[in-house]
């Protein structure tokens, strides 16, 4: 018995040995957050920006403007800590999540740098030898982020933050393509305040070529001779393996310039530039009459120390007085582009449109906006500042479009629209002209054919995403009104017409998404998914468009919106135009503005036949506003108000139908004062 028992522990023993040992293998191979804050051992100050990466991966995360950072790692993995002026510091990650932080120590400084430099000329030398180091280095794709935020006296007016793929040169940066973004803004004395370029004026400044540069030249444009005459320059302090320069433009018209260079390697460090009161810049004011002035700015460019070139970050700030018809105002802008991951950009979203648009605010607004990126994302995680902006514009207006600026003026007139259920009508994609052209074109004297008179343009947005292991995908049907025109001869099924070719696209959409959500898919798996989708949708548009003959041929026509109407619940044959409607409205004094004013008639009416009064009533008011006076559209109104419960609107609609010749039955006038 007392043998037995002794093997009946010995193996409890073991077995709890064994359980303890893969519990314990487990932790020590789990991955979790750690997160701290990096700090200077001279002053305990939080150093933004910072780098900490996996020693085996050299991926991981960067500081915000607190300092603090977040690493997804286990707990045995070595972080590397980089930043510019500080020793490169080693530890081991269960050491942070012990210490709550990471102290780095400030790189020595010698005094006496004066002495050391009796000779200046060495330090041209060592400048221009970093020069051309820096013109040898190649070209690579990186992560890269982009924040800006601007504010008046305190106020914030303006936050943008954006993720792209950016190929980092030995001249600066470019070719900047959008993963995602977002934007926060909030209106000060009636008016917004928006950088509209500027990732596209960063990326244009050319570091070491002067040539076609809209800020001033730099002394990298130079050499020795040239930095000599142009420049008075002076040490400002060094260490055991770098020296910091500081040159002033002796005219005033070149950058001023703090730079900071590796004396073993020859090689860039940092480059400060700056200038007050700037002349020559790429800003420009919004609206005509608007003046901007007293321009300050400020430039930073910080690069990997390593044998290899790499730009690690671009840091901004600049400020000036913008007046305008209501106020003048000191408005402030500052922001930081961090490139990282070096070695595998975002998979980008497929969707060309995005290429075509100018603007950071087009480029943001014609993507679907994606909460879920900006949960996981943990590259850089919000500081406490950027919290509180964040939350002033939750309380004061976020824009995720162009549309409610388009009032203030015509460039924020959004050119990509989402495909809804809201119909498109043909005026909509012609800028509110009236074009008039024969579609049968027999004449040997035209040099259009039907087919150059008209173009649909609309794709299908996908976003293939990780996050938490699981895998996510963002769609949409994007319509580009900027590139859709509709020049032929209407007839009364072209809005019916145009309508279902955009609802085929939204068609092609939701077949794609509901085969992706089917069972997992690699990224290459999608992008053949997706080039499958393109090919047989261009095959499907084309025979639309072939066999209903721009919507002459009614009958195909209305087998197609019979199709729609069972996929999308969307009945298109209500924009078909009743020829009798047609006649009576053009024998009208209605018939200035005649393309407009009658599209929305027509979908106002079809409104009313469906039991949408609300919708009713908003096309009838658009036509009224554009200039139509027929009976007939005040009749209809009057009929949209009552049934919205406005008898006071409706009484003075029914009214003014009857001032203008139409017949209103006596019980409709009931109750009207």
């Amino acid at each position: 018995m007392n043998a037995s028992r002794l093997s009946s522990c010995t193996l409890s023993f073991l077995l709890l040995f064994f359980l303890f040992i893969g519990a314990r293998h487990q932790v020590v191979g789990q991955v979790v957050k750690v997160s701290g804050v990096v700090q200077s051992a001279a002053d305990k100050t939080p150093l933004p920006y910072a780098h900490v990466v996996l020693k085996r991966t050299l991926k991981g995360a960067v500081t915000n403007e607190d300092g603090r950072f977040i690493v997804n790692c286990q707990l045995t993995d070595s972080l590397m800590v980089t930043y510019i002026g500080f020793q490169k510091h080693t530890v081991v990650a269960s050491e942070v999540l012990q210490k709550g932080g990471i102290v780095l120590q400030p790189v020595g400084v010698e005094l006496n740098t004066v002495a050391v430099y009796a000779d200046k000329e060495v330090l041209l030398d060592l400048l221009v030898r970093a020069g051309r180091h820096l013109r040898r280095s190649g070209n690579a794709i990186h992560k890269t982020y982009f924040s800006l935020e601007s504010a008046t006296q305190g106020q914030p007016v303006e936050l943008i933050e954006c993720y792209f793929n950016a190929e980092v040169r030995s001249t600066g940066f470019g070719d900047l393509h959008l993963k995602t973004g977002r934007i926060g803004m909030s209106p000060v004395d009636q008016s917004y305040f928006v950088n509209l370029s500027t990732t596209e004026i960063l990326a244009n400044y050319n570091l070491i070529y002067k040539s076609n540069n809209t800020f001033p030249d730099n002394p990298l444009h130079f050499g020795k001779k040239q930095i000599a005459k142009l420049y008075e320059y002076h040490p400002v302090s060094s260490g055991d393996d770098w020296v910091q320069l500081e040159l002033i433009s002796k005219s005033g018209d070149q950058f001023d310039a703090l730079i900071t260079l590796n004396k073993a390697k020859g090689q860039l460090m940092e480059v400060q530039l700056k200038a007050d009161n700037l002349q020559k810049h790429p800003f420009g004011e919004i609206n005509p009459g608007d003046e901007m002035s007293q321009l300050n700015f400020e430039v930073q460019y910080s690069f990997v120390d390593a044998t290899a070139f790499g730009l690690e970050k671009v840091t901004f700030e600049y400020d000036f007085i913008y007046a305008n018809a209501r106020a003048q105002r000191p408005l402030a802008t500052k922001g930081v582009v961090l490139f990282y991951d070096r070695e595998q950009g975002f998979g980008l979203p497929h969707y060309s449109a995005g290429e075509n648009l100018v603007t950071d605010y087009e480029k943001i607004v014609s993507q679907p906006y994606d909460p879920l990126f900006w949960e996981y994302q943990t590259l850089l995680i919000p500081s406490k500042r950027r919290l509180a902006y964040r939350q002033f514009f939750k309380e004061n207006g976020v824009l995720f479009n162009f549309n409610e600026l388009s009032k203030q003026n015509v460039i924020f007139k959004n050119k990509v629209v989402p495909w809804s259920n809201e119909r498109i009508f043909s005026y909509a994609i012609n800028d509110g002209f009236d074009f008039e052209v024969d579609g049968e074109l027999n004449d040997y004297h035209n040099l259009s054919t039907a087919s150059e008179l008209y173009q649909l343009s609309a794709q299908i947005y996908l976003d293939r995403n990780v996050a938490n292991d699981s895998v996510y995908y963002v769609s949409s049907t994007l319509i580009n009104l900027d590139e859709s025109f509709y020049y032929l001869k209407k007839n009364p099924n072209t809005n019916c017409f145009i309508n279902l070719y955009f609802d085929r696209v939204e068609m092609a959409r939701r077949e794609l998404e509901a085969t992706l959500h089917r069972q997992f898919w690699t990224a290459k798996q999608v992008d053949s998914l997706f080039a499958l989708t393109q090919m047989i949708l261009a095959s499907d548009l084309k025979t639309y468009l072939r066999e209903v003959d721009h919507g002459r041929e009614e009958s195909v026509l209305t087998g197609y919106a019979e199709t729609v109407h069972q996929q999308l619940g969307i009945d298109n044959t209500l924009l078909i135009e009743a020829p009798e409607l047609t006649v009576a409205i053009e024998g009208s004094e209605a018939k200035r503005n005649k393309a407009p004013h009658l599209e929305l008639y027509h979908y106002g009416s079809a409104m009313l036949r469906i039991g949408n009064p609300e919708a009713a009533q908003q096309a009838f008011q658009q036509a009224l506003e554009l200039g139509d006076q027929h009976p007939w559209l005040y009749y209809n109104l009057g009929l949209a108000y009552q049934q919205l419960g406005k008898p006071g609107e409706a009484c003075h609609c029914f009214r003014k139908s009857a001032a203008l010749g139409e017949e209103v039955a006596p019980e409709m006038l009931k109750g009207c004062n």
